[in-house]
């Protein structure tokens, strides 16, 4: 078990685990998108602080995962850096409009001898996904050491069934209650159902608005870059498009920052 993540509280879940390497070589796996999408999901990053952050994940039938009943949708997470500090720590935010979930990563690397010790922390997550979250970034982790070490590439879904159990076993044991449909802030806070579940819906609402937002922000992109590479470049439409863009970022940073707001409130 020493390889194990820990749940530090009710919303959070942490990996220490000791990689091969570099720290430069293991930031690279974390921040690069090629070498994300190796080990973690189709990756597209803007590798700068405030930079956008989109991962993609396929779809899983829902017999392919152990003692789960519904489907794993694929589906985008998006978010915003918020720490930017090669080779030491990335961290963003890790929006998902299909699971109506709005968490945080951060990923810290040490240097350890001649290893490096990444420490993942996983926050805001809700009650009912903290194991296969869990579990997901135990058997992700595993990959980049295999990847790192020079091997071949696991199956992933084995190795997450595998251990999943486990996983819930820690949650449970930490007295975490895992269902949708109990309101956790509610019960132990003065926060009521009604409130809680008020405040889900609006989140819901914002993270709609947040992938509107996102969208307008790569149509803009792929507008400039037409102008950009354009034989008839029209100056004073780049400079329209630049200042739009800024626009909608600084749109995305507040919507983050209320996302934010929220877990608060239901953490």
């Amino acid at each position: 078990m020493d390889d194990f993540g820990k749940i530090l509280n009710s919303h959070t879940v942490e990996h220490r685990r000791l990689l091969p390497g570099s720290r430069e070589q293991v930031f690279e796996y974390l921040s690069n998108p090629e070498l994300i999408s190796s080990w973690l999901m189709k990756a597209e990053v803007e590798q700068e602080l405030g930079g956008r952050v989109t991962l993609k994940s396929e779809a899983i039938a829902a017999t392919e995962i152990k003692g789960e009943h519904h489907e794993v949708h694929e589906c985008y997470t998006r978010g915003i850096i918020h720490q930017y500090e090669p080779p030491k720590l990335i961290s963003y935010s890790w929006n998902e409009l299909t699971y109506n979930v709005a968490t945080f990563v951060k990923f810290e690397l040490l240097e350890e001898g001649d290893q490096v010790r990444l420490i993942l922390t996983h926050s805001r997550l809700p009650g009912e996904m903290m194991a296969s979250v869990a579990a997901g970034w135990h058997t992700h982790i595993d990959t980049l050491i295999a990847l790192l070490n020079g091997e071949e590439k696991p199956d992933f879904l084995p190795r997450f069934n595998k251990i999943l159990d486990q996983y819930r076993t820690l949650v449970i044991a930490a007295g975490i209650v895992a269902a949708s449909s109990v309101a956790p802030a509610a019960m132990a806070s003065d926060l009521s159902d009604g409130s809680y579940n008020l405040i889900k819906s609006q989140r819901a609402q914002l993270l709609s608005q947040y992938d509107r937002v996102w969208k307008d922000v790569d149509s803009l992109k792929r507008q400039l870059s037409d102008q950009e590479h354009s034989p008839h470049q029209d100056a004073n439409q780049v400079s329209l498009l630049n200042q739009e863009i800024s626009k909608r970022y600084t749109e995305l940073k507040s919507i983050d920052t209320l996302l934010a707001d929220m877990e608060q409130v239901l953490r």
